[in-house]
């Protein structure tokens, strides 16, 4: 038997010295979540009457194994959450954020609404990297509501001078691919 690296150990090793570029993130909630709020939390969906079946998914089984591994606590949902809602929410995020070793976040700023959650450059300072904001178009279109169409269009028109990165848009989500 040999010690030689195969490919995959190989590939590994090689990616260790790439960074990462995070080009979905997401503001983090300030307030501590209740159980089933944590749950939401690994899902997509807003229907807290659906937060309770997240615990049944494989990949929130595995997340909260996972998780326990990295916190140094018991491998069960209750171990992660009261871990979680025990520690200071900026050093508990901080130290996940870092684990990644992520160099460079685009953050989308329609989620959380603006005042629930960290801002993108907060997001970068928890993370210790780059962050650049990604302005969701919703968000603009739904503060500059009656003001019409050409102020939308002029704020999209100067999101590079106002620093954004990127544009981006949920229209699909919200009414599909077909508009």
């Amino acid at each position: 038997m040999t010690d030689t690296p195969g490919p995959r150990e190989l590939l590994l090793a090689e990616l260790e010295h790439i960074g990462l570029v995070d080009h979905h993130a997401h503001g983090i909630l300030r307030g501590q979540p209740t159980l089933d709020e944590f749950r939401g939390l690994f899902s997509e969906s807003p229907d807290p009457r659906q937060w309770p079946h997240v615990a049944t998914g494989v990949t929130y089984r595995r997340a909260m194994r996972e998780l326990a591994e990295f916190l140094e606590c018991e491998p069960t949902e209750a171990a992660v959450y009261e871990h979680r809602i025990s520690s200071d929410p900026a050093h508990y995020a901080s130290s996940l954020l870092r684990a990644t070793r992520t160099e460079l976040l685009l953050v989308d700023d329609g989620y959380p609404p603006p005042g629930e959650g960290t801002s993108w450059d907060e997001l970068g300072e928890l993370a210790g990297c780059d962050a650049r904001p990604v302005m969701r178009i919703e968000r603009v279109a739904e503060e500059v509501g009656e003001l019409g169409l050409g102020r939308l269009r002029a704020e999209i028109e100067s999101a590079r001078q106002n620093r954004f990165a990127a544009l981006k848009t949920i229209a699909a989500y919200r009414g599909g691919v077909h508009l």
